[in-house]
């Protein structure tokens, strides 16, 4: 498991992991975070934190959320691709567990440290079924708006790629746009963000249960 942070100071981190049956309740006390290597695109997230916990190998990890008490508590859904690394490895079959898988794990658990330390101390709850279609699944653009090359941009020769943060509501409408890396032409940026705000959305859904969040839209301009 690897967690996120905008700082690196240390917090007492509760998170909550999901299968289709049961939950894991897990505390961790002074979780230390490092900084992470650098990325090709920007994070507000650059401090990393790793921990590893076992669970039964009859059971996946489907979503999880992670609650740190602060001043200032954030509780937030994540995909389980985002925060559960050990159990990606199953590769969507945990009753088959293959020598690959087997090596995989153990290498991994090495990245822990050598020898790894022990495994966290999860508790497990039993949890209803979810009954429906899509029980987790991320926001996603049912309809994208199309984003005209502006003229003004034309000619400069302008290109580049723009990513928009989309804020949506719980019934997928748009709440706030707002440009996260810029194309460094302001036309382009402005372009699309017009088509963001104008797209369609499906919001989060977390056990059934839609959720507030955001969409990230990505615009590649190219004056040709």
């Amino acid at each position: 498991m690897e967690l996120t942070a905008a700082s690196s100071e240390p917090v007492d981190v509760s998170l909550k992991f999901f299968t289709m049956t049961h939950s894991y309740d897990l505390t961790l006390t002074a979780q230390q975070f490092v900084a992470q290597a650098p990325r090709t695109v920007p994070t507000i997230f650059p401090f990393a934190s790793r921990t590893f916990f076992a669970i039964p190998d009859d059971d996946a990890i489907v979503a999880a959320t992670a609650e740190s008490p602060s001043d200032n508590p954030y509780t937030a859904p994540c995909p389980a691709s985002s925060i559960v690394l050990w159990d990606a490895l199953r590769l969507g079959y945990p009753n088959v567990v293959s020598a690959a898988d087997t090596e995989a794990k153990k290498q991994f658990a090495l990245s822990f440290g050598d020898p790894p330390k022990a495994p966290a101390t999860a508790s497990r709850n039993a949890e209803p079924e979810p009954k429906c279609t899509y029980p987790y699944r991320s926001a996603l653009a049912i309809k994208k708006a199309s984003a005209n090359y502006p003229e003004s941009a034309r000619a400069q020769h302008a290109s580049g790629r723009v990513m928009v943060i989309v804020t949506l509501a719980t019934d997928g409408s748009v709440v706030a746009v707002k440009v996260y890396l810029g194309s460094g032409t302001q036309a382009l940026d402005d372009e699309a963000m017009r088509a963001a705000a104008n797209s369609t959305y499906a919001p989060e859904t977390f056990r059934c249960e839609a959720l507030s969040g955001s969409y990230t839209f990505v615009v590649d301009f190219a004056p040709w």
